[in-house]
């Protein structure tokens, strides 16, 4: 068992992968969901982890909203590419067709640490939904789930839908 400060307690994953999986479920208001966190490197710095899920804990009411736009333009997409598996008639639907994920992946790359959600919606059932936070609090993709952190190594959150960058829809800090 291992303790993270103000997160609680973490075990290893039954499952194999190495993975530190918190005990304890956690709300995250800003995104309007409850989930534990996955640490997917164990031999991590724990108060460097620590902090990151903190920060991600502590998203400023608001996200859900700056996160509307990139999930149309990711809707209108896939529309677009597959065609309609389901119909909107406009962006303050497309939450009605999501449901983020109830486990939040906290991994590094390099120095930079992320929380990810797999998360799944109606209109691309196959692929699903990834949001990625870089830092725990700035949004960095919004997109299908491909297991990559970032939109082809950018930190463009979703193509067409602008840029993460403050002067958009983002980011999330």
């Amino acid at each position: 068992m291992t303790q993270i400060a103000g997160l609680g307690s973490f075990h290893l994953d039954d499952g194999g992968t190495g993975w530190l999986v918190g005990d304890e479920t956690h709300a995250v208001p800003g995104l309007g969901v409850s989930g534990r966190f996955v640490l997917d490197d164990p031999g991590a710095d724990l108060d460097v982890a620590g902090a990151v899920m903190r920060r991600f804990l502590g998203l400023p009411a608001g996200v859900r909203d700056r996160l509307t736009p990139f999930l149309w333009a990711y809707y209108r997409d896939t529309v677009e590419m597959n065609g309609l598996a389901v119909e909107l008639a406009g962006a303050d639907q497309v939450w009605s067709q999501v449901r983020v994920g109830d486990e939040f992946l906290v991994g590094q790359d390099g120095d930079t640490w992320y929380v990810d959600i797999e998360s799944g919606c109606d209109w691309e059932p196959e692929h699903g939904l990834q949001l990625v936070f870089r830092d725990g609090d700035t949004l960095v993709k919004v997109g299908q789930y491909d297991g990559h952190r970032g939109h082809l190594g950018t930190d463009e959150v979703y193509p067409g839908a602008g840029h993460a960058d403050g002067r958009s829809a983002g980011p999330a800090s």
